[in-house]
């Protein structure tokens, strides 16, 4: 699902919102979930609750689906993503490693 945020006719923000559904494995429960893909806002309308908004619609899209949860990424050096999402209630799942070396050319 594609959101976008908007004041006085300006698009301000923009969120996308996958629904995934996970079949079960030996080592895995099945699973149904939301991944928030993306969102953004515009720099001049970061910390003016236009963030808060699409992520509220995100849970919304989630719970109108009967889906629990919502899930996301954020790189380690995003400060900012990380506190706002951890203002919002969410929290560490786990971290996910690369290697560059092992890149193939």
């Amino acid at each position: 699902m594609r959101r976008v945020a908007e004041r006085q006719s300006t698009i301000v923000g923009f969120s996308f919102v996958e629904i995934y559904e996970q079949r079960g494995t030996l080592l895995k429960s099945p699973r149904r979930f939301a991944y928030l893909e993306l969102i953004a806002a515009d720099p001049k309308h970061q910390r003016s609750g236009v963030g808060s908004a699409l992520l509220a619609d995100a849970r919304e899209i989630a719970k109108s689906r009967g889906i629990p949860r919502i899930e996301l990424g954020v790189m380690g050096y995003n400060e900012g993503a990380r506190h706002f999402y951890s203002s919002q209630g969410f929290s560490v799942l786990g971290y996910r490693m690369y290697n560059d070396d092992d890149m193939v050319q």
